[in-house]
């Protein structure tokens, strides 16, 4: 087979020159009717083909004869009901959406031409050595689960996230946080405008004598050295479940000094 990376094996129980091989296994499939539809060098139609692993059956086979991972499978199962298996080897490539009998370009624009339904599962769209792009006059994104767990989106980056455009809003009816293990950064060339009904300022100035507004447990739970300890909500931690000596000032010792000095901080800190 030319072209084709995929050793040929007989797994009913011999080769062609009649010596043993691996036996089939009770799950192995089997039916009488499978048929060959049309073969030649170029390619194959198969009805009621058994894969090669001999483990499922595919009710219409569409196989390229001179690569043997490309091939088109409608499965029957028993492990893949029901499932269509498209494989290739080089490009595969969707394109629809034309419309040459429709003049009207906003009329196009807002007919769905390409849709994907998971009526439940997920979908996943995986590019192991490539990058994914996306690219519309307009870019829309929803969740709709309901509950804690549910209804999140999430971005992870293992370097860089750059946002550039024109306007760039954001809105949380609950609650908003911006995060840095390193430096933090505001500027602005126009006229830079805060608003809270209070505003609550709180430096490093604290860790060894608290301000008389306080601000020691917001400095230990907000800017802990690392983003890898424990209590800090950098992190990710869950701070509630830490006792209330690591995240307020209690766990302070002045010492035989009398005075607060980053020695006197809490064995945990």
């Amino acid at each position: 087979m030319e072209g084709s990376k995929v050793v040929k094996q007989n797994i009913r129980g011999k080769t062609k020159d009649g010596k043993q091989t691996s036996p089939p296994t009770d799950t192995a499939q089997q039916n009488y009717t499978s048929q060959t539809i049309g073969k030649n060098e170029k390619g194959s139609v198969w009805i009621g083909a058994i894969h090669k692993q001999g483990d499922n059956t595919s009710a219409v086979a569409l196989r390229n004869e001179q690569d043997g991972e490309h091939q088109l499978c409608l499965d029957i199962g028993p492990d893949r009901r029901s499932t269509t298996i498209s494989t290739s080897p080089g490009k595969f490539e969707v394109d629809c959406g034309k419309y040459p009998w429709i003049d009207d370009r906003a009329e196009k624009e807002a007919l769905e031409s390409c849709f994907i339904h998971a009526h439940n599962g997920n979908i996943v769209i995986k590019a192991s050595n490539g990058k994914i792009r996306m690219e519309a006059t307009d870019i829309e994104m929803c969740t709709t689960g309901k509950g804690s767990t549910k209804g999140n989106i999430n971005i992870t980056a293992s370097e860089n996230f750059i946002l550039k455009c024109k306007k760039l809003q954001t809105s949380s009816s609950v609650y908003t946080k911006l995060c840095s293990a390193g430096d933090f950064e505001q500027a602005s060339n126009g006229v830079l405008s805060i608003f809270a009904s209070l505003i609550n300022n709180i430096t490093d100035s604290v860790q060894c004598k608290p301000s008389k507004f306080g601000g020691q447990r917001e400095r230990q739970k907000n800017c802990l050295p690392t983003p890898d300890d424990p209590g800090s909500t950098i992190g990710g931690a869950d701070t509630t479940k830490y006792s209330d000596e690591y995240l307020n000032t209690g766990g302070w010792d002045k010492g035989a000094d009398g005075e607060l000095t980053a020695s006197d901080a809490p064995s945990k800190f």
